[in-house]
């Protein structure tokens, strides 16, 4: 979703301004926004266009970034072309922050397209919806993480329960997958107790053990609600998905940020909290009677269930292997 705004709203900075390319990329960012300002999407680029267009300008004069975002604006609410005007609203922002919210057209295009190239996209820094898709910068398998600091972060940060566990794991030569992984989750979520984990207890608290079970539940219902073609959303939608939608949206760009900073457990708060939501629906007794009546809605519900689970399966076995943790087999996660 902010790769596929950063490039309309380039687009749109291209045909306004005589800028480098390497300027453009600089001036173009887009990043999440806080919901208090009725907007997904935010982006600072007038504030640092005005900065690169006064160095450039040759008469002394220069745009300030109010009357920039205004011309930005503009250009993307006039323009003929499909992503500008129908995949996202623009909006005015504070001093000129340029908000942006996509649209269900832009949700039926993001879900229709991951559905024909695969969910491996969300991996790749180019745009897939407004643009040919580029595959170049996905992950490595491994990531080259430093376990011992990983270990030693836990030991330091943590409760004296998880400090004893992260002690051991510094001490071992060989560490396990779910070792490994619960030490990720112990970074990621600060609520979580790593007591549960040793003790091999069936819960929420136990994140190998919540992963497993996620991924056979999602076997489960998919062998009795099988994807045969992408399922309709926009107005289609259920209120109860939007949660796990958005985060599904926001996967990418989060996953390259955790990548940039170097906190790999990052990622796995992603796959934690994206499944959490995914159960918040799937447990619910009013999706459990709608998904289950026999008429077309029922159908659609059932199906748009069934698509979101294997999209956040298929998230979760990438990174699990990006993070050098690869599934053993499609219903266990070892």
């Amino acid at each position: 979703m902010h790769i596929e705004c950063h490039f309309v709203i380039r687009d749109a900075v291209r045909e306004l301004f005589l800028l480098s390319e390497v300027e453009l990329e600089r001036a173009v960012k887009v990043e999440s926004c806080e919901p208090k300002y009725g907007a997904m999407l935010t982006s600072r680029v007038a504030f640092d266009l005005a900065h690169i267009v006064k160095l450039n300008a040759t008469d002394g004069g220069h745009l300030g970034p109010l009357e920039i975002a205004n011309l930005i604006l503009e250009n993307l609410r006039g323009r003929g072309q499909l992503e500008s005007r129908d995949f996202f609203s623009f909006s005015l922002g504070g001093g000129g922050h340029i908000n942006s919210t996509p649209s269900d057209i832009f949700v039926d295009s993001y879900f229709a397209r991951l559905w024909k190239i695969g969910v491996d996209v969300l991996f790749s820094q180019g745009s897939f919806v407004v643009s040919e898709c580029n595959s170049e910068g996905g992950p490595r398998e491994g990531s080259n993480i430093n376990w011992s600091d990983i270990f030693s972060r836990c030991r330091e940060e943590k409760s004296d329960d998880v400090a004893l566990f992260a002690h051991k794991l510094l001490g071992q030569e060989f560490v396990s997958f779910r070792d490994k992984l619960m030490a990720l989750a112990l970074l990621a979520d600060r609520e979580l107790e790593v007591k549960p984990y040793l003790l091999g207890l069936c819960g929420r608290q136990n994140i190998p053990w919540y992963f497993d079970k996620f991924v056979s539940d999602v076997s489960s219902y998919l062998s009795k609600y099988p994807i045969i073609e992408v399922p309709q959303w926009g107005i289609a939608t259920e209120e109860m998905f939007m949660p796990v939608i958005i985060k599904i949206l926001e996967f990418r760009h989060k996953f390259f940020l955790a990548a940039e900073e170097g906190k790999p457990w990052l990622v796995v708060r992603q796959l934690i909290e994206m499944i959490r939501d995914f159960y918040t629906f799937f447990r619910h007794p009013s999706f459990l009677r709608r998904q289950t009546c026999l008429n077309e809605h029922g159908v659609i519900i059932a199906h748009q269930a069934a698509f979101l689970a294997q999209v956040i399966r298929s998230l979760l076995a990438i990174s699990l292997r990006y993070l050098g943790l690869p599934m053993q087999r499609e219903t266990s996660l070892g």
